[in-house]
């Protein structure tokens, strides 16, 4: 909606030869104009409940500068800078409204420190696509503090991968005082950290739901918390494909943490397939400097540990993703995160059975390859046939694109987080009854 306060209207007339056609972006069908509270007046008088309302600002130096000459006669006639920056640095507001108000939520996160993707794929990207749905309020720290409640809001408290000792039962008595849901966010193998065992499983016995990235995660951790969501790690977005411009190059992906012992066997035929490549195969290693040392290629590039956006770029100027897990318990309780992103990215992958084969169609959306024999066999095929490999990545990313998105999971994210408030009080006495401690 256009906004009648906008500061170059006010200099337009101010200076004189105001014309209506030279607004801009306003044209003659505008037969109203609005200011930002009668904007507001509108939509309610419409039957609508107005929810909130986006500014778009164009030449902010401009405004500036308009602001700085209008300085003495606002405070002449006593308008405070800042409301006047707010109602007259606007052009348009997008406003969104509904039939009916929303149902509040308040959404506590506490975060792990930055490492490795492990907040964009399990905490911020989810919770921020479910906050952009209206009545969702979202705050992402490593903060412990717990921020009040207002009055007739539910509230959900995530702790992700928090590794919860009796020195932490103050800490949880708080938050059950605030009024919070508390819910904890852990998608590895709990055998995997001695730790979680040594406090006796408290992070999942210790408060009111678990949520976790795949099934057999979720058998696991049912053994001591019952109430257990399973939300898949999805994409934000889907990327736009930046690879496959050169068939007669292509480019092997291979990023991951602690894959030393899974990507071993297979480092002879992947470097035997380069080196009868002759220089049609390069290989983009992250973070796993021993895998690339490996490499007798002189067709590689290696990158440290970065952040997440850094890997995503990286990999999407790739065309194979390299996905290989070995078959141990650890890894099957593994989510298909890398195929996901692969195919986002437009990446044709070849994968292990383990965790990828309950994922992939062999040879319509990638290739599964147990052995390293069947790796280099499906390795060959893709070098062989650029154009049969760009048309398997491109399904990949249809599939992605059709069932693994964050805008598929935000229905069901927000009826569960709802669930659990609704049976806060029957969730809250089975709390108790795990862990008595928590009533003090």
């Amino acid at each position: 909606i256009p906004n009648l306060e906008h500061w170059s209207f006010t200099e337009r007339l101010m200076r004189g030869g105001w014309r209506y056609e030279e607004m801009g972006l306003c044209d003659r069908t505008h037969l109203r104009w609005f200011t930002a509270a009668t904007m507001r007046e509108a939509i309610a008088g419409a039957g609508l409940v107005p929810l909130e309302a986006h500014p778009r600002v164009f030449g902010i130096e401009a405004f500036r500068a308009h602001a700085a000459r209008m300085e003495p006669s606002l405070k002449a006639m006593g308008v405070d800078p800042a409301d006047y920056a707010r109602r007259a640095a606007p052009l348009q507001f997008v406003w969104r409204a509904a039939k009916r108000a929303p149902r509040p939520l308040s959404i506590v996160g506490r975060t792990l420190r930055p490492q490795a993707a492990m907040i964009e794929t399990r905490m911020s990207e989810p919770l921020m696509a479910l906050a952009s749905r209206p009545g969702v309020s979202l705050r992402l720290s490593e903060d412990p503090k717990v921020p009040p409640l207002r009055p007739g809001v539910p509230g959900i408290y995530i702790l992700q991968r928090i590794i919860l000792s009796p020195q932490a039962i103050p800490f949880l008595r708080t938050l059950r005082a605030a009024g919070y849901v508390i819910v904890q966010e852990f998608d590895d193998d709990p055998g995997h950290n001695s730790r979680v065992e040594q406090s006796g499983n408290l992070a999942f016995s210790a408060v009111h739901a678990v949520q976790t990235s795949t099934e057999p995660l979720a058998g696991i951790l049912r053994a001591w918390n019952p109430e257990v969501g399973v939300m898949p790690n999805l994409l934000s977005e889907l990327p736009e494909p930046t690879n496959f411009r050169d068939p007669r190059r292509m480019t092997l992906f291979f990023g991951a943490l602690n894959r030393e012992r899974d990507v071993a066997p297979f480092l002879p035929v992947l470097n035997a397939v380069m080196a009868e490549a002759d220089g049609r195969l390069a290989v983009e290693v992250v973070h796993d400097r021993t895998v690339f040392d490996a490499l007798t290629s002189p067709h590689k590039r290696f990158t440290p540990l970065c952040d997440y956006a850094r890997y995503k770029a990286l990999m999407g100027a790739c065309e194979i993703a390299f996905l290989p897990l070995a078959d141990n318990r650890f890894n099957s309780m593994k989510s298909d995160l890398k195929w996901v992103e692969a195919s986002g990215h437009r990446l044709v992958s070849i994968a292990s059975p383990v965790v990828y084969g309950r994922s992939i169609r062999q040879g319509g959306t990638g290739f599964i390859a147990a052995t390293p024999d069947a790796f280099g066999a499906s390795l060959r095929v893709v070098l062989a046939d650029p154009a049969r490999a760009k048309a398997i990545a491109d399904a990949a990313r249809a599939e992605v694109a059709a069932t693994r998105l964050q805008v598929h999971q935000m229905a069901r994210r927000r009826a569960w987080y709802d669930s659990l408030w609704d049976r806060r009080a029957e969730l809250d006495a089975k709390l108790l009854e795990r862990v008595p401690a928590l009533a003090g």
